[in-house]
């Protein structure tokens, strides 16, 4: 279809919903009227309001024109810089995908599919795929190019969905429209120029640091390609002082002139796009070869069960940072973490427990609160945001420790307990898991505190048909299901 546009000789855009000679100025008005390719490709585009006045063609309408759609003014003026194909010329990636931020369209996948034409992808249309066709989109794009750009969505942070690090929809592009490609030579270049300047070192598969090979780092950044572990890539990596599985990796591209840079997760074999580090990162870098997840993980459902906490005069406050129906809720890659906050006003004693899902890996962690001074509590859900905003940070460690706990047996459980100050007592959480399913049943409940509060190492033993899980002094014997 965007040749069948370019290889025309001119093409009217006959907008049936204007009723004066004059285009909208805002940014969605258009946003359903037709598409960018067809606005782009052509070499002569008349534009005709309703009546079939004509308004203006689209090099006397690019300032207006660049105000609704983002497209800059010299590609509305000279369309062949697009069908120059992945010339240095062509924009980026993500700046091609930001037109479509806002286009309306009856069908999910044909948002998609209007931009296979200025991006230079062929591939087969599948009605019925929904989001899957710009999944292949971008697919495709790792395929024959290697524009960093792809990875940089959400540069503002404000849809904040960690997980894969192909975006789910165009819309995610939406602050892209001056992203800029960084030639492979000018991003080496500055590669050398930040090795000169702090510690930096080439890492290997197979582990081993070396002092920066810059002719392997030439070689090894202009190419990346999807395998079956995930989008093979080597990029710059930074730790995070708070956060150690948690990275910043600078990408091949620029926006207002400032390197952009996004923020990974390691997690088992793979790197996941993330959200909420704590912190500065470290001066000392890495040049290291990723294997970004292009899916992401499915739902995980929560099943919360009680046994002391009634009788031991507890009850449950709330949850953060959205309210939940009985004693169920779920977690995915955008609802990642859920605060359940508990108090005895009779003991004057409140905790919460953090419950998480982290790319596939349930995880629970407790936190008793101080008793205030004055004996006068702060709201439970002030308590529970300053929980759930101190949980972003450390969810990769959490679920980190927790996995590693875990013997690679279908049947996963856990105890960890946290000690109320001044108090002999302690909130103590019992996770299991069949990992067959979707399902996690967690019991939470009060014990006594053995006397030992220091940091908890999760055991899990095999004994027969059941499993022994050990914490401390705490012990529960639960049947095999496997």
């Amino acid at each position: 279809m965007y040749r069948w546009y370019a290889n025309s000789q001119c093409c009217y855009a006959y907008l049936h919903d204007l009723d004066t000679p004059v285009l909208p100025t805002k940014r969605d008005a258009m946003s359903s009227s037709g598409g960018w390719p067809e606005f782009i490709a052509p070499r002569e585009v008349l534009f005709m309001h309703e009546n079939w006045d004509r308004i203006g063609d689209k090099r006397s309408l690019a300032s207006t024109l660049h105000g609704i759609t983002q497209v800059q003014k010299h590609i509305l003026r000279r369309g062949q810089i697009l069908r120059d194909g992945m010339s240095s010329n062509r924009p980026c990636a993500a700046q091609i995908i930001s037109w479509a931020a806002d286009r309306k369209t009856t069908r999910e996948e044909d948002r998609a599919y209007s931009l296979l034409g200025l991006l230079g992808v062929n591939m087969s249309i599948l009605y019925g795929e929904g989001k899957e066709a710009f999944h292949r989109i971008q697919v495709e794009i790792i395929r024959i190019s290697t524009d960093h750009s792809l990875f940089a969505w959400d540069p503002e942070g404000r849809i904040r969905r960690p997980g894969s690090v192909l975006a789910d929809d165009p819309s995610y592009f939406r602050d892209c429209h001056d992203v800029v490609e960084m030639e492979p030579n000018k991003f080496i270049r500055n590669i050398k120029q930040d090795a000169t300047k702090a510690a930096f070192t080439y890492s290997k598969s197979s582990g081993r640091h070396h002092d920066l090979a810059l002719g392997n780092v030439d070689k090894s950044l202009r190419t990346f390609t999807v395998t079956n572990g995930g989008i093979q890539i080597w990029l710059p990596l930074t730790p995070y002082r708070d956060s150690p599985d948690v990275f910043r990796a600078t990408l091949a591209c620029h926006k207002d002139g400032m390197p952009m840079t996004v923020d990974f997760a390691a997690y088992k074999s793979n790197y996941y796009r993330y959200f909420g580090a704590i912190g500065p990162p470290k001066e000392t870098s890495e040049f290291r070869q990723l294997y970004l997840a292009s899916q992401d993980e499915t739902l995980r459902d929560f099943t919360l069960v009680y046994n002391t906490i009634p009788f031991c005069g507890f009850s449950r406050c709330g949850t953060f940072p959205r309210p939940i129906s009985g004693n169920s809720f779920a977690l995915s890659a955008t609802n990642d973490l859920m605060v359940v906050v508990y108090a005895n006003h009779g003991t004057n004693a409140r905790f919460a427990v953090a419950f998480g899902h982290y790319f596939g890996q349930e995880w629970a962690h407790i936190i008793c609160e101080q008793p205030p001074r004055n004996g006068i509590w702060n709201r439970w859900q002030d308590f529970a945001r300053q929980v759930c905003d101190q949980m972003q940070g450390v969810a990769p460690e959490h679920a980190r420790h927790m996995a590693e706990a875990c013997l690679s047996k279908p049947s996963l459980f856990y105890t960890k307990h946290g000690h109320f100050p001044r108090s002999v007592s302690a909130a103590r959480v019992i996770c299991s898991s069949l990992r067959r399913s979707s399902d996690c049943t967690i019991m939470v409940d009060i014990v006594q505190c053995s006397g030992c509060c220091a940091p908890i190492q999760w055991k899990a033993l095999l004994v027969g048909p059941f499993y022994i899980v050990t914490c401390s002094s705490d012990y529960l014997l639960l049947p095999d299901w496997r």
